[in-house]
């Protein structure tokens, strides 16, 4: 199937104040739907010429979640897409494994990219980026890994506090409340079940908090069933994806103490067994690297570009 027969599009522009440049710079966006997908997917393009990088979004976020990075990112193709059941993009009746999400990635690079492309994927994103790093090596000419959360993170007592999150924001997904009331309700979650466990208000500021609080609006509850009841990684083989990818890989992590899911021992494992893989912690920063260390993850990210 040709490209433009899958995608549907409308153009509009998008400003960004360079922080090379003391005017604001007008980006040419695409806004796609790609409409012969089952479920339908809503992706956002930015720039019309320069190498092209795809950004995978977290669970319950969006592909907007990126938009701050995109100043710097000026000379490149842009591309961002809602997974399904978030966002724009369609639901998918209960379909929400890792594998699901990538098999729309697969399908949407097969349809739409001819030339090799850069990944950058966070949390969920950043799995998904892998798997189709695997099992599409022609396709994929670098993958950068932000706070991919390990399948024994999720399995430890460590990860309470992340599974209560979980929970409650399902309870919250698609409620259409006033943003405000359910930033108070995010804030009072527990990170823990010890009485001195930290709140997320204690871990996130108020506007990190608005910013969950209107993407859950647009979020189908059951995106969370599967990471909730241990089937999230079901069919997601890290042993014989780490050994297909053969492409540069930066991996950039936080620290679980303050909110990081890729525990030291998980990250060591992934780092020895992708074949070009080069790994920073951020010292003090949790699982939102690129809203929590925003200056330190462009800088690694285009250095990280500039040297594939």
């Amino acid at each position: 199937m040709a490209a433009e027969e899958c995608l549907r599009f409308s153009d509009r522009s998008f400003c960004a104040s360079t922080p090379w440049r003391g005017s604001a710079m007008i980006i040419p966006v695409t806004d796609f739907d790609c409409a012969d997908a089952n479920p339908q997917l809503h992706v956002e393009a930015i720039g019309a010429s320069g190498p092209r990088i795809l950004f995978l979004h977290g669970l319950g976020r969006c592909g907007r979640d990126f938009v701050p990075l995109m100043p710097w990112l000026a000379n490149r193709r842009v591309t961002f897409l809602d997974h399904r059941g978030h966002g724009q993009s369609a639901r998918a009746d209960g379909a929400y494994q890792i594998c699901d999400y990538t098999s729309d990635v697969v399908r949407w690079l097969a349809n739409t990219v001819q030339e090799p492309i850069d990944l950058y994927g966070h949390s969920l994103g950043a799995l998904v980026a892998l798997q189709v790093a695997a099992i599409m090596p022609q396709a994929v000419r670098s993958v950068v890994l932000e706070e991919p959360p390990s399948a024994t993170f999720l399995e430890s007592p460590e990860a309470e506090g992340c599974l209560a999150l979980f929970a409650a924001m399902q309870q919250f997904a698609s409620v259409q409340a006033p943003v405000e009331s359910i930033v108070r309700l995010l804030a009072a979650i527990k990170m823990g079940a010890s009485p001195d466990a930290s709140t997320l208000g204690m871990l996130r500021d108020g506007a990190s908090l608005r910013m969950m609080a209107h993407f859950l609006r647009r979020v189908d509850p059951d995106v969370y069933r599967p990471p909730l009841a241990g089937e999230w990684f079901k069919g997601y083989d890290l042993v014989s994806i780490a050994a297909a990818i053969n492409c540069p890989v930066l991996l950039l992590r936080g620290e679980v103490c303050c909110g990081g899911m890729l525990p030291e021992k998980d990250a060591i494992w992934l780092a020895e067994h992708l074949q070009r893989s080069t790994s920073i912690r951020y010292d003090g920063a949790g699982h939102l690297l690129h809203w929590q260390q925003m200056e330190k993850t462009v800088r690694h990210l285009l250095e990280f570009l500039e040297s594939i």
